[in-house]
């Protein structure tokens, strides 16, 4: 059962009472966040999904935590989207879900406090990993999670044939030494390129224009950047991880050092039908598995009881 046919279903068990998700999460310190995403996929698919916003700005521009007085009464799922800012699980509220993506930062302090992921993890009725690792490392600390890859929007991130190919290869995110210098070599071996940050439109326009598009994760994340790149219409090229990867995207191009990433962006760049082609297989496949819709088609059979019809060896990705 899908996620529509579980909302009908939930429809009318309840007199025709829409589903009701409250999302928590902060949009202050980043506005495009993965609670962004999910909330908007809720809402396209007829539920009554709300965003609670747990900070608020101080006098002296600092963040502080509101309290969950305002929290509306009587949802069917409070769901907690990881954000890496240090507020507690809003205690009462049933059933609760939280969605831990840093698993690798588990006993990190969360911005703000001495609150680390694994103590608020404890306080909710369910437990997400967006790694596979991580459930691994939350059932060391005794705490029991499903496996929930993070995934892309389709409406935001996809192909535009119109879009000519202007750059061979882009990387776009946060520029750390280790980055910066890996895309200073490949830049003096294939020069049309463009690596740094972007946003949004210009994030999109610049993947669309891209014959290829590199992940450089931060240690073994598969992050949304995965997902993203393969649903904009570029080749994906990602380091090496180990961490699901290639059960998430068969296929995907895999590389270790610059060595071996240079010889994978050479062929490819002179084989322009067959990176056409890869590129294409991976956009198909991203879409039919891997969109935050069908996340939420997860969270909600595990951790909305009136909605609970799938069993539980099919929720985990295939």
């Amino acid at each position: 059962m899908n996620l529509l046919e579980l909302a009908r279903a939930r429809a009318a068990s309840t007199g025709g009472r829409k589903l009701r998700v409250v999302l928590i999460y902060d949009t202050l310190v980043r506005a495009d966040t993965t609670g962004v995403h999910i909330l908007e996929a809720l809402q396209d698919q007829g539920i009554d999904a709300v965003h609670f916003e747990p900070l608020c700005r101080t006098a002296d521009g600092q963040l502080a935590f509101i309290g969950y007085d305002e929290l509306p009464a009587g949802a069917d799922l409070y769901l907690q989207v990881d954000d890496d800012i240090g507020y507690p699980a809003p205690a009462g509220a049933h059933p609760s879900a939280y969605y831990c993506i840093d698993t690798h930062r588990i006993d990190i302090p969360l911005v703000g406090s001495s609150l680390t992921r694994t103590q608020k993890a404890r306080d909710f009725d369910h437990v997400f990993s967006a790694q596979q690792d991580g459930v691994q490392i939350l059932a060391a600390h005794g705490i029991a999670s499903h496996w929930l890859p993070l995934a892309y929007n389709p409406t935001r991130w996809r192909p535009d044939a119109s879009k000519a190919k202007e750059f061979d290869w882009c990387f776009i995110g946060s520029i750390t030494p280790e980055r910066k210098e890996l895309c200073t070599q490949l830049a003096k071996a294939f020069p049309r390129c463009v690596f740094g940050q972007a946003y949004g439109d210009a994030q999109l326009a610049i993947y669309q224009r891209s014959r290829i598009i590199l992940n450089l994760p931060v240690l073994n994340d598969v992050n949304m950047r995965f997902f993203e790149a393969a649903g904009a219409g570029g080749l994906l090229m990602t380091r090496q991880v180990g961490n699901g990867e290639e059960q998430l995207l068969p296929g995907v191009m895999t590389f270790q050092d610059v060595p071996e990433l240079v010889r994978l962006m050479t062929f490819m760049l002179a084989n322009e039908e067959m990176r056409s082609v890869m590129a294409a297989q991976q956009h198909a496949f991203v879409q039919a598995s891997h969109t935050y819709k069908l996340r939420i088609d997860q969270i909600l059979s595990v951790a909305a009881p009136a909605c609970r019809t799938t069993p539980q060896d099919e929720l985990e990705p295939a």
